[in-house]
């Protein structure tokens, strides 16, 4: 793609995932898109390609259902479990898995779902904030700031790198979550986004040019990224 004298270099998803991906344990990661833009899906297969049993995947689901996430559980042979620390009574005595998934039994009634959601992702984040060496994967950062653990979050954003614990997660646009959830990511995916004032937000992100990734995420085309990864200050865009 071309912005006046600019060009940006681009790559179809496979070729940036095999060979163009460089993932560190600790690295935040943040994508930032619409509903429906296929957030989870793009997630799913980055993770595909960076978790190992030395560095699992801990998802926090929070949908009553979620065929992407289904998805994603078989794909990955991920143990699904409804709270954390799972129950006594586990077979740990299975091979090592690649990750869980952590999806409590949600009820339809906010009074008793929302308390549980809150408790189930917060224990879970401060085990994975504790342990280190793992990925951190929520569906939307938005939510933990309803459930009342944007604190927690602000807390693996700013120590969780020190200690190889890396916090995922997506926004449907900036203005939606926090500045840390995206100012402090080591890795931006964004979308198109047609919105003015989410645009204008991303100038937050800090050492790039703002009228630069405005004009490239008004101009990308449906389902591809613009990847910003902020060591060594690289761009690209990911196409289908």
């Amino acid at each position: 793609m071309q912005i006046g004298n600019f060009f940006i270099s681009e790559f179809t998803r496979d070729e940036f995932l095999t060979r163009r991906w460089n993932y560190r344990p600790g690295d935040h990661t943040t994508f930032i898109a619409p509903t429906d833009y296929g957030k989870t899906t793009w997630c799913g297969q980055l993770l595909e390609h960076t978790i190992t049993p030395k560095l699992p995947v801990y998802n926090l689901a929070g949908k009553p259902k979620d065929t992407v996430m289904d998805d994603l559980n078989e794909r990955l042979h991920l143990r699904v479990v409804d709270r954390w620390p799972p129950p006594a009574n586990w077979k740990f005595w299975q091979p090592k898995p690649l990750g869980w998934t952590v999806w409590p039994h949600l009820t339809g009634n906010e009074d008793i779902d929302d308390p549980l959601l809150s408790r189930t992702f917060r224990d879970t984040m401060r085990y994975c904030a504790k342990k280190g060496n793992c990925i951190l994967n929520v569906d939307e950062f938005g939510e933990l700031k309803e459930l009342g653990l944007d604190r927690t979050s602000r807390a693996i954003h700013r120590r969780g790198r020190s200690n190889g614990c890396g916090l995922w997660g997506g926004i449907q646009g900036p203005t939606h979550a926090e500045t840390h959830a995206y100012s402090m990511a080591g890795h931006l995916f964004l979308g198109h986004v047609n919105d003015e004032r989410h645009r204008q937000r991303l100038g937050e992100i800090g050492g790039f040019d703002r009228k630069l990734i405005e004009s490239i995420v008004l101009r990308l085309p449906d389902r591809y990224w613009l990847y910003i990864r902020r060591r060594g200050r690289v761009m690209c865009i990911v196409g289908d």
